[in-house]
């Protein structure tokens, strides 16, 4: 991957972990993800720089190219390698009988073992 674009991907990985939530009535409310300031979003901007392999990966295993599964893919990233979530499943395909009812974006277990999911 060109240096230009890992750098992009740095940018936007810093964007999903700082960006203010758009709800404020939901659990975590209106607070990002990390503060600026905050070590773990340098270490987590850091290592990634320094080895792209891991968020390369994962971005190249979705359809990175539309905005939503990219987003997904920095969130999941940042929430395991920068906070120390564990992502259990992605994308889980939710059926009745054989029917498809919808897909779970994120399920996740929290560095105090709660298994969240999330919906992007």
């Amino acid at each position: 991957m060109e240096p230009s674009t890992t750098q992009q991907w740095l940018d936007a990985l810093r964007w999903v972990m700082t960006a203010p939530g758009l709800l404020s009535e939901l659990p975590g409310g209106h607070n990002p993800l990390l503060s600026e300031d905050e070590p773990r979003l340098q270490n987590l901007l850091e290592r990634t720089a320094a080895d792209f392999s891991p968020l390369k990966r994962l971005i190249d295993g979705r359809r990175s190219y539309k905005v939503g599964p990219a987003f997904e893919a920095l969130i999941q990233y940042g929430l395991t390698h920068g906070i120390g979530y564990e992502c259990l499943a992605f994308d889980l395909q939710v059926f009745d009988d054989k029917r498809t009812m919808g897909a779970l974006d994120l399920v996740l277990r929290s560095h105090d073992g709660q298994i969240e999911h999330w919906e992007l």
